[in-house]
């Protein structure tokens, strides 16, 4: 292969991965004393939630808290072209916000299971068909799984979907048939680290994204 075609394919494969996966972040940060608003987009290809604690957690508890407001811990470093009229800006005088600004048609969650080196092994409890999102409906493609008490060490199994609530599971030569009941099991729960939801309804009727029009209102606040 030639370098250009090289190039080509690479490129093709962005734009593919992109459109397939590309999720569109706005990240807001509110000055509480005068009022003022910045933001910044950020393109990434998948969604990352935190941790729950060791009682476990609901992905879509979970994603709530990925995009819930919070409190600037310190100095707010102003970005260039911010509008705040505060020129000594003090801890806590600002809150920060991310809005998921495009819903891909394949939705990637990844659950931040590293915490500091150590191997955050809370069980995650996440639905079959997800109808959180403001888009349509999302269900279950696949899902990725970490065996292993440590992140740098273990391995990786995965799981598709064969519709109709049957899956499929590769673990290394190992391929086996599983159920919902193998994914809503404890063991899977405490393992999974990526999750893939495929969209199979749109907002309103129409193949959107949720960038042309958003049914939600974003205030300043």
């Amino acid at each position: 292969l030639s370098a250009n075609s090289v190039a080509a394919g690479s490129e093709e494969q962005d734009v593919f991965r992109s459109f397939v996966f590309g999720c569109l972040l706005r990240h807001r940060e509110h000055c509480l004393a005068c009022q003022a608003c910045c933001d910044r987009m950020e393109a990434t290809t998948f969604v990352e939630v935190p941790s729950p604690d060791n009682k476990g957690g609901d992905l879509v508890e979970l994603l709530e808290q990925a995009f819930s407001r919070s409190r600037c811990p310190s100095r707010v470093t102003r970005p260039e072209g911010h509008a705040c009229r505060c020129s000594e800006p003090e801890s806590g005088n600002s809150v920060r916000h991310t809005y998921l600004e495009r819903e891909p048609p394949v939705l990637a969650v990844r659950v931040r299971r590293n915490v500091g080196g150590i191997k955050k092994r809370s069980g995650v409890r996440f639905p079959e068909v997800l109808c959180c999102m403001r888009t349509g409906k999302y269900r279950l493609a696949g899902a990725i799984l970490h065996h292993g008490k440590a992140t740098g060490t273990g391995h990786f199994r995965a799981v598709c979907s064969k519709g109709e609530g049957r899956y499929t599971l590769y673990d290394d030569k190992k391929v086996k048939e599983v159920g919902w009941s193998f994914l809503d099991g404890m063991c899977a729960r405490r393992e999974v680290y990526v999750l893939l939801y495929a969209r199979t309804s749109f907002w309103n009727g129409a193949a959107c994204d949720g960038v042309e029009c958003t049914p939600y209102r974003r205030p300043a606040t």
